[in-house]
């Protein structure tokens, strides 16, 4: 897989392609990923005609998943309960007739994940702009909303300024909320490779993480037969669920009371010629004092004092984070705070540094690129109407969220969701590359460079240090953090998946890097917690969590495992603990679904 002439790209996580020309750059989740995906099982009418939907919404998803996949449209029949055949052209019929009986076109949405290529994905938001809403909610808007958000606001571009090559030439990496085992195992690689070359490399998780230990490269031969482990890290830190932003004030904080004897800490230059609010931002550290940052954080000064000593000494740094820091109610603060960290020494528009958001689906920053985004800009707007001919409405669309909200609140009579990848099934997508050329800054010349070995590098304004924003600087941000400790006899729960998961797909229920076997329905706690709350290593518990409006929602029965996490802290797989973060659970910031940062009290099985 991802052979530069004779592969094929992974449809699975989104981390990039070596740049080297590997022979065999493969994962053991790529590979679970595509052989789920060609698999040879089959749902013809017959299967749904034995289960009505009624049973099948009682099955696993790992089971519905295993049964195969579909032959043909299916259609909802509410009389007999069950899904039955419809051809195609009926299907496209009825689609179209839903859709032109709408009042107005904002009665419709139109979702998509990453698993859409650039082509369809363009050709897709089209559609919807022709008929005349923006409503385009994708899986980022629960994932990294927060992240394109606080890139947006601090440098004007959504998207992280870093590529692969950067990642080969850093020397410090700072690895926030990511588990890049299950979720970017290629990510592993750059990792030991970081380490063999002398970078420093900081993980920053609640939990610690087979990743954020050793790993054994998969495409060294000689590794792989002598099982040969190579270290991913130089420090691990452990805060509190929520806690990232004040260990990153912290930081912030001893860089600039360090450059008050070493005029050598901060860049100075940098700041005076391409930011703007550092001042405040100066202010705003040094009116925060440590007991504050230490409480927030549940990080001793010594150890956040370390990972600043290992910021301040790296000449490049790269900070990477994933849903760890996004899913939370500050999480734009959260990111923000990121750049603010980066920018005190320069660290942006040069090799080997920058900010490094890691997506999750293989084409979810494509999708976005290409144009999923319910709020666009109206340079974009303008541009698709001069190329495409159209009329695309102005007013914003809705997210994920409001689309949900819409829907409970019968605002929203058609959904349309489409996720796999039907690029290759449209004819002439060289002229659909075209006319994305035309319409969209950075894809000139899409045709020849996309049939490039190695791919190419989108062109990045923020990178080159030109920036979008009202300042026309890179602009620090001065958020106050946010309370994140738990209210006694509370517990702050995080949601995670597992090993043999792929966001919603469950390959089996193990997870074999946290020496989980056959279990899914499970939370992880800190032992001390658990002698608190009198419960039992595999001892059943009760979960309720409160959420904002109120509600409470419960699980019960799930088994409590002791692990290394902080005090006052829990976490559980997702989707199963889904349903403890109830509709109203979603950030001010961002409106994406708080899922790191649920509140719950969690006691013995009644």
């Amino acid at each position: 897989m991802n052979h530069e002439n004779t592969g094929f790209d992974c449809p699975g996580c989104a981390w990039p392609d070596d740049t080297k020309g590997l022979h065999l750059d493969i994962c053991e989740n790529g590979i679970k990923h595509v052989t789920w995906k060609m698999t040879r099982k089959r749902v013809g009418r017959e299967f749904f005609a034995a289960h009505s939907v009624t049973e099948l919404s009682g099955w696993s998803d790992h089971d519905l998943e295993n049964q195969g996949r579909l032959t043909e449209p299916m259609v909802y029949d509410p009389d007999s309960d069950h899904y039955v055949p419809i051809s195609w052209k009926n299907a496209f019929e009825v689609t179209g007739r839903a859709l032109r009986g709408l009042d107005n076109p904002n009665q419709a949405s139109f979702y998509t994940s990453g698993r859409l290529g650039n082509e369809a994905t363009f050709l897709y938001q089209l559609m919807a702009r022709e008929l005349g809403t923006n409503n385009l909610p994708d899986c980022s808007n629960m994932c990294h909303e927060a992240s394109g958000r606080a890139l947006q606001a601090s440098l004007g571009t959504s998207k992280g300024t870093v590529d692969l090559m950067d990642w080969e030439t850093a020397d410090a990496l700072f690895i926030l909320g990511v588990n890049a085992a299950s979720n970017a195992p290629r990510m592993l690689t750059a990792l030991a490779e970081a380490y063999h070359r002398g970078a420093q490399i900081v993980h920053i998780n609640p939990l610690v993480e087979a990743a954020a230990t050793r790993t054994i490269v998969p495409h060294d031969f000689m590794d792989m037969a002598l099982f040969k482990t190579t270290r991913t890290s130089t420090l691990n830190l452990q805060p509190r669920i929520g806690g990232d932003m004040a260990l990153l004030r912290g930081m912030a904080k001893a860089i600039l009371e360090q450059s008050a004897t070493d005029p050598k800490a901060l860049d100075r230059e940098f700041i005076d010629r391409h930011t703007a609010g550092f001042e405040e931002y100066r202010a705003l550290c040094e009116a925060t004092p440590w007991e504050e940052i230490e409480n927030q954080s549940g990080m001793s000064r010594a150890d956040i004092l370390e990972a600043a000593r290992v910021y301040g000494e790296a000449d490049r740094s790269i900070v990477s984070w994933c849903l760890g820091l996004t899913q939370h109610e500050h999480g734009v603060d959260t990111v923000r705070e990121i750049v603010n960290l980066l920018l005190l020494r320069g660290n942006l528009g040069r090799e080997g540094a920058g900010p490094s958001p890691v997506r999750g689906h293989s084409n979810v920053q494509g999708n976005r690129t290409c144009g999923i985004d319910h709020r666009p800009t109206d340079e974009f707007l303008d541009r698709l109407a001069e190329v495409c001919r159209i009329q695309p409405p102005r007013e914003h669309g809705m997210d994920t969220v409001r689309t949900i909200q819409a829907m409970h609140h019968g605002d929203v009579k058609v959904f349309v969701g489409m996720g796999g990848n039907f690029a290759l099934a449209i004819e002439d997508y060289d002229r659909i590359r075209d006319t994305m050329a035309q319409a969209r800054d950075g894809f000139e010349d899409f045709n020849r460079r996309v049939r490039l070995p190695l791919g190419f590098r989108i062109k990045q304004p923020a990178r080159e240090l030109v920036f979008f924003t009202p300042s026309g600087r890179a602009e620090f941000s001065t958020a106050v953090l946010p309370d994140v400790v738990p209210a006694p006899g509370t517990l702050a729960l995080g949601t995670m998946r597992s090993h043999d998961q792929w966001n919603t797909t469950i390959y089996s229920d193990n997870d074999r890097y946290r020496g989980i076997k056959n279990l899914r329905t499970l939370v992880v706690m800190n032992r001390a917690d658990m002698r608190e709350r009198a419960i039992a290593d595999l001892g059943p518990v009760d979960i309720t969590s409160t959420a904002k409006d109120g509600s409470q929602r419960s699980l019960n029965g799930y088994l409590a495992i002791p692990y290394d996490i902080p005090r006052g802290c829990a976490a559980g797989y997702m989707p199963e603990m889904n349903v403890l973060c109830a509709l109203s659970d979603y950030s001010t910031q961002s409106d994406q679904p708080i899922m790191k940062h649920v509140k719950v009290t969690i006691g013995p099985a009644a």
